[in-house]
C-alpha cells in the first residue's frame, strides 16, 4: 500500500514545458523530458491512490551549501516551515547584510 512520503525505485517520469501560457494556448513550442531517475517521493494523498492516481517527483541531491546553515543543518526539514529571516542563511552572511 502506497503512501503520501513514500520513496520508491524504477519509475520512469515524463514532464512537458512551454516557455509561457500564451504559447500553449497557441500550440507553440514546447518540451517534453523523460527521466529514470533512482529515487522518486508519492506526492498523492492515500485517499487518491486508491482511485490510481499517483502522482511522483524525482528526488535530488540537496545542495552542498544547505550544510553552511547551522539551523538547517540540525535539521534540512525546517527548510519546510516558517522560520526567521536571519534563520534562513548562515550566520557569517546574515552579519554581512544591511538592514
Amino acid at each position: 500500500m502506497l503512501r503520501f512520503g513514500d520513496v520508491l525505485e524504477g519509475f520512469i517520469l515524463s514532464s512537458t514545458s512551454v516557455k509561457s501560457p500564451e504559447d500553449a494556448k497557441k500550440k507553440k513550442q514546447y518540451h517534453i523530458e523523460v527521466r529514470n531517475p533512482d529515487y522518486v517521493v508519492v506526492l498523492s494523498p492515500c485517499c487518491s491512490i486508491g482511485d490510481k492516481t499517483l502522482a511522483l517527483s524525482p528526488l535530488v541531491s540537496v545542495l552542498p551549501g544547505f550544510f553552511n546553515n547551522p539551523y538547517l543543518r540540525e535539521d534540512l526539514t525546517r527548510v519546510n516551515r516558517k522560520m526567521e529571516p536571519e534563520q534562513s542563511v548562515p550566520p557569517d552572511v546574515w552579519k554581512t547584510m544591511s538592514d
